[in-house]
């Protein structure tokens, strides 16, 4: 296993699964291919679903919605050369998103306990109204465990 502390680039990669991550993996064929940013203390990323993401008619799959805003807070360690695993996700939807319709989402840390960080992740529309809001409680991973 590679010492977490020195990772960059494309060591990165190979410890999150390489370029076939379902989330952000850019060779993925089915998968999300999201980019990334830090803004401030905050880390985002912007996604528009495609008639493939949907569940009802039209509407964005609250799975996927899930999923973006778990990658998005868990990944921010990783970026950070930190090994995390998700322990708690709770999800509030609050307002369909639409097939082509762009959401922006942004990340933060609510409160680092050491081992266990707390962190929440929400999901805007285009004029600025909250879509879904996820909190998460996120285990740093010893050195030398697996899980």
């Amino acid at each position: 296993m590679k010492d977490l502390g020195r990772i960059r680039g494309d060591d990165l990669l190979e410890l999150i699964g390489g370029n076939m991550c379902f989330a952000c993996g850019k060779e993925n064929s089915i998968g999300l291919k999201l980019d990334f940013a830090w803004e401030g203390e905050c880390y985002t990323t912007r996604f528009t679903p495609s008639a493939e993401h949907q569940s009802y008619n039209g509407i964005l799959h609250g799975g996927l919605m899930s999923t973006i805003l778990d990658e998005l807070m868990g990944r921010m360690f990783f970026i950070r050369g930190e090994q995390v695993m998700t322990a708690q996700l709770e999800v509030r939807f609050r307002q369909a998103v639409h097939i082509g319709q762009e959401i922006y989402c942004a990340a933060e840390i609510v409160e680092d306990k050491g081992r266990v960080i707390e962190v929440k992740s929400t999901a805007y529309l285009q004029d600025g109204t909250m879509a879904a809001q996820a909190q998460g409680k996120f285990m740093r991973i010893r050195k030398g465990r697996k899980s």
